[in-house]
């Protein structure tokens, strides 16, 4: 999904471009290539942008498989493509409809949602085979597996003209454990309409998930927020986004939560932001949800600025070698933020 936050329920027109995929030393004017160096991305110090992978339609989610290669979505083409360490493109699955989520699970599979009107939840097995999880869903965009459970976000905002009576909700479905491999009936956890639209979300730990709200702005300012499995309470992670997409928990590769801001206006086009998780103890994370007059308090994270200079960005992973992979769907790229030579990431 697309917001301006000069205008938050604006959608943005996406177009791709095109380019030949040869090695390249620096983007001069005209087409980059994979390899070229993106002046126009303002990187922290330890960090440099390149072109990872060009000639996409739309691209949006990503994930990783076991050996490491991206599977990014393409959205416009209605399709799964892995980019091969050579940098040459295959596609995994096609005739989708809008697909925008994508993760990973166990031996292989993936799992996809459509982001359009009656939308479907699917999985791909690592032989291919697809299957049907779950259809009549309302433009759902995120999708999360962990612990054999799939979490997964809806929103009507763009399939209604009145934005004020749209709805978003959150999702699960848990895998059965008597060895049939199969998925429950869906089960949805909470319920909520604006200011909240909830786009990507990602683990917190056991018991809680981070949810991105892309709708926030200098006056939605909830732009991550984080939902308590237990309560289905929602509670302030971290302030300052402003249509916030994409969320990476790093993990493994020792780096902060990433956040990929598709539009920031002050900036005029996308930002990376880190948030990072406070230490303080006593710190209390606002209630957002079932009271009017919530109490003031320290959010968990604090906001910085990883990298600027995007043109509208829809995703953002981090890899086990700590790079950061950017998909930018106005120009069809996948931008890596890769680590500088002797540099180490904070």
């Amino acid at each position: 999904m697309k917001f301006i936050p000069l205008t938050a329920f604006s959608l943005i027109l996406c177009t791709w471009l095109p380019a030949a995929q040869t090695p390249g030393e620096f983007a001069q004017d005209g087409e980059p290539k994979v390899g070229d160096l993106l002046p126009r991305i303002v990187c922290a110090e330890d960090y440099e942008a390149r072109v990872f992978a060009i000639g996409l339609k739309a691209p949006d989610g990503l994930t990783c498989d076991s050996t490491g290669r991206i599977l990014v979505v393409e959205e416009t083409a209605g399709r799964v493509t892995r980019i091969e360490k050579n940098g040459t493109h295959k596609i995994m699955a096609s005739s989708l409809r809008s697909p925008e989520g994508i993760c990973t699970g166990e031996n292989g599979e993936f799992f996809v949602v459509e982001d359009c009107a009656d939308g479907r939840l699917l999985r791909f097995s690592k032989e291919g085979k697809r299957t049907v999880l779950a259809t009549g869903l309302n433009a759902s965009e995120g999708v999360l597996y962990v612990d054999r459970t799939l979490y997964f976000t809806e929103s009507t905002a763009q399939l209604i003209e009145n934005k004020f009576a749209m709805r978003t909700r959150v999702s699960r479905m848990q895998r059965s454990d008597d060895g049939s491999n199969k998925f429950g009936p869906v089960e949805v956890l909470i319920k909520r309409r604006l200011p909240y639209s909830f786009s990507e979300l990602a683990s917190d730990g056991p018991g809680s998930l981070l949810l991105t709200n892309e709708v926030a702005n200098s006056i939605m300012s909830a732009g991550l927020v984080r939902l308590n499995l237990s309560t289905k309470k929602l509670d302030v992670f971290a302030l300052g986004l402003e249509s916030p997409e994409g969320v990476c928990r790093a993990g493994a590769a020792n780096l902060p939560l990433l956040v990929a801001e598709e539009y920031v206006s002050a900036l005029e086009g996308g930002r990376i932001s880190r948030i990072v998780r406070s230490n303080k103890e006593d710190d209390k994370d606002p209630e957002v949800s079932g009271d009017p007059a919530p109490k003031k308090a320290t959010p968990l994270g604090r906001r910085t600025t990883l990298a600027t200079g995007f043109e509208t960005i829809e995703d953002v992973l981090v890899t086990p070698n700590k790079s950061i992979f950017v998909t930018e769907d106005a120009t069809g790229m996948i931008i890596e933020l890769r680590p500088k030579q002797g540099a180490k990431p904070k």
